[in-house]
């Protein structure tokens, strides 16, 4: 038995179709929305650095010598998901 997975299209896209936003709106409601993706990405990005950070100095050998670079990629991978999953 297949699952069938139904999107619905993106809230913008809707309301534009509804008429209940106008095509001038637009790019208020996109900076909106990536200004709250980046905070929350951000955020994200943060706790997965501290983590790092905190783990690394509790046990120093744990990530070895690439620790800070592996804190930066997990914290920017953070931002990045979060951004294109919005």
């Amino acid at each position: 038995m297949a699952i069938r997975v139904r999107r619905r299209p993106p809230l913008l896209f809707r309301a534009l179709a509804l008429g209940e936003v106008r095509l001038a709106d637009w790019w208020r409601i996109v900076r909106r929305e990536l200004v709250a993706g980046v905070a929350l990405g951000a955020i994200l990005g943060v706790i997965g650095i501290a983590r790092i950070t905190i783990t690394n100095g509790l046990f120093p050998k744990f990530y070895g010598d690439l620790w800070f670079l592996l804190a930066m990629t997990v914290g920017f991978a953070l931002v990045g998901v979060v951004l294109w999953g919005r």
